[in-house]
C-alpha cells in the first residue's frame, strides 16, 4: 500500500534540458538522442517508488507545435520507465498536456486536470507531493492540495527547496 502521490515533473527534474541554439533557449527532449538523465534522479525514483505511487506529468506543447510526435513522446517516456524498471524502480502514470499557453486547457500546469485524474483513479486522501523546477509545477502542487519542493534555482513558493530530485527524494522520505 502506498503512502501517497508523489508527482514528478519530467523536463528539468527528470531529464537534462536540451539547449535549442534556433530558439536560443533550454527545452525539452524532443527525439531519444535526446534524452540524457540528471545525475541521481533514477535513483530517486526508485527510492520513491518503495512508498509512494509515482507520476510524471509534463508540459509537452512541442507536440502542438509540431516539433514532437507522439510516437517519440511515447518512445521517450517508455526508456525512462524502461531505465527506472531496470533499476528496481516503478513509475505508475505517465500524464501530458500537449497545449501550448495561449490555448487555455485545463491540463496545462500550472492547471491541475491532469493531477486529478490521477488522484481519482488512486482514490488517494493520502499526502500529496509535487516536484518539479518551476513555478507552475509549485502552483499546480498548492492548487491540489499537496506539498511543493522546487529545485535550484526557486523562483516560486514552495514549501521546500531541493538541489535536485535525489535531495527532494530524501526530504519526502523523511517527511
Amino acid at each position: 500500500m502506498s503512502a501517497g502521490i508523489v508527482f514528478l515533473d519530467r523536463d528539468g527534474t527528470i531529464l537534462n534540458l536540451v539547449y535549442d541554439s534556433e530558439l536560443k533557449l533550454m527545452r525539452g527532449a524532443r527525439n531519444l538522442d535526446e534524452v540524457s538523465f540528471i545525475g541521481g534522479s533514477v535513483e530517486a525514483i526508485c527510492d520513491l517508488s518503495k512508498k509512494f505511487v509515482v507520476a510524471v506529468v509534463t508540459n509537452q506543447p512541442d507536440l502542438s507545435r509540431g516539433k514532437l510526435s507522439t510516437v517519440d513522446l511515447d518512445l521517450i517516456h517508455l526508456e525512462i520507465d524502461d531505465y527506472v524498471t531496470t533499476i528496481g524502480g516503478k513509475i505508475e502514470y505517465f500524464a501530458h498536456c500537449p497545449h501550448t499557453v495561449d490555448v487555455g486547457c485545463k491540463c496545462r500546469k500550472p492547471e491541475t486536470k491532469l493531477f486529478e485524474n490521477i488522484i481519482a483513479v488512486e482514490d488517494c486522501k493520502d499526502p500529496l507531493w509535487v516536484v518539479g523546477d518551476s513555478v507552475c509545477d509549485v502552483m499546480a502542487g498548492k492548487r491540489i492540495g499537496a506539498k511543493t519542493i522546487q529545485l535550484a534555482p526557486v523562483d516560486g513558493d514552495p514549501n521546500y527547496c531541493a538541489s535536485d530530485l535525489l535531495e527532494a527524494s530524501k526530504i519526502i522520505l523523511r517527511n
